[in-house]
């Protein structure tokens, strides 16, 4: 808690990304979008995302694009990745695909 009493709802940038999506769907963004999809924590904002994709992947992101899954406890970000990274080489190295 913080000194007023409320909880912080930070989220620690290293956490932010949870896992890829490897769907037929998200391949395709990968290849014609440049762009990568993870789940997400649901707490981080699109700042969070960002900053989080250039720590831990080490790229130059363009934009962030979320949605939050009908469970709601989950969030989709779709990182559009700048023109000299390639979305593909960057999922073999980090081996989601």
């Amino acid at each position: 808690p913080n000194v007023n009493g409320a909880v912080s709802n930070k989220v620690d940038i290293v956490e932010v990304i949870k896992y890829p999506v490897r769907s037929e769907s998200a391949v395709k963004a990968m290849t014609e979008k440049n762009t990568l999809v993870f789940i997400v924590d649901a707490r981080a904002n699109k700042n969070d995302i960002k900053e989080a994709a250039k720590k831990v992947l080490e790229v130059s992101v363009m934009k962030v694009n979320t949605l939050l899954l009908p469970d709601g406890k989950k969030k989709k970000a779709y990182i559009a990745l700048a023109p000299e990274c390639n979305a593909a080489a960057l999922a073999k190295k980090f081996r989601i695909l």
